[in-house]
């Protein structure tokens, strides 16, 4: 129960009234139905992430991602109006309070949702309404960039793991999809330890013939073009592993050849870890 105030007499005086509280859930829904709502939406926006049980709200995370949907078709045209920009970029944001909870993080990873991301990140348009999607999509994935890499990690630590991304290709590229993602994300936020950590994952999936066939042309051009030059000037080890791994991609040697050459040189999942 909640306290209302109401007029008690004449006199204006006030007394408190009780009034049933309503569920979490239908605030959320309430505040969901307010971001289509111009004079709304932007006390719908600042509400809606203090709400902890939105994960758990039946539909709230439906309703968002068709908000992030809906856009799509709209992607293909050289323009994209602010409208539609701004309704995805709210949805996006919500995205981020809960890929940001520590309660959450792991659920929002688990279900795929920075797969969604991936269309606005692929845009090349410089238009405004394309570059705000694309900064806001950039800070989900910096929400997840720690957690992300972790989880990757650990799973290809372990032989075991490492089989099962490359057992199918929609394994390697849910596995490779992670890894670009956080390449993104470094582009715009720079971590010397994040990138060893991600430079060393794809290394070792070149120890699988599949993945390092797939990885020739897959690698993001972020790792080819120099872009981390300077993050890596202080972390020789990680330099190396980055000369390493494009060595290989770029030389005949078959997936075969880079297990026999990996095993000579020191595991850089094993070198560093996530703290």
């Amino acid at each position: 129960m909640v306290p209302h105030l109401g007029l008690l007499n004449s006199h204006s005086k006030m007394s408190i009234v009780e009034v049933p509280s309503p569920k979490d859930s239908e605030i959320v829904e309430s505040l969901l139905l307010d971001l289509l709502d111009p004079e709304n939406k932007a006390y719908a926006l600042s509400m809606l992430p203090k709400k902890r049980g939105m994960w758990y709200s039946f539909g709230t995370i439906a309703a968002l991602l068709r908000e992030i949907v809906s856009v799509y078709p709209a992607l293909s045209s050289p323009t994209l109006s602010a409208s539609a920009a701004t309704r995805a970029c709210n949805a996006l944001g919500l995205l981020q309070t809960v890929a940001a909870h520590p309660e959450t993080r792991t659920s929002f990873l688990e279900a795929g949702i920075p797969l969604y991301l991936f269309p606005f990140l692929n845009t090349t348009s410089v238009a405004k309404s394309f570059e705000y999607l694309r900064a806001t999509s950039l800070g989900v994935l910096g929400a997840l960039a720690k957690v992300a890499t972790f989880i990757v990690q650990k799973i290809m630590l372990d032989e075991v793991g490492l089989q099962h991304i490359c057992a199918t290709l929609e394994c390697f590229f849910q596995a490779a999809s992670v890894l670009a993602s956080m390449v993104i994300a470094l582009t715009e936020q720079p971590s010397t330890k994040l990138l060893k950590l991600i430079i060393g994952s794809y290394l070792r999936l070149t120890d699988k013939p599949r993945a390092f066939t797939a990885l020739r042309t897959h690698l993001r051009e972020a790792l080819r073009g120099g872009t981390f030059d300077n993050c890596l000037m202080d972390d020789p080890a990680a330099r190396h592993f980055l000369d390493q791994l494009l060595g290989n991609l770029a030389g005949p040697a078959s997936g075969t050849q880079v297990v026999r050459q990996a095993q000579t040189m020191e595991d850089p999942l094993r070198q560093t870890q996530v703290a």
